[in-house]
């Protein structure tokens, strides 16, 4: 929680792989106060 903007780069960073889903959506987990998991949907 102390770089928000840590979590917009690692979604770009995820949207460059090859497989993603183009009409799929990101999606944030937060397990605590300091831990997330950042998803994307990948492509059938």
């Amino acid at each position: 929680m102390k770089d928000i903007p840590a979590i917009q780069k690692a979604f770009n960073q995820l949207l460059e792989y090859p497989g993603i889903d183009p009409q799929g959506y990101c999606v944030e987990q937060y397990i605590d106060q300091k831990d997330l998991i950042c998803m994307v949907r990948l492509a059938d």
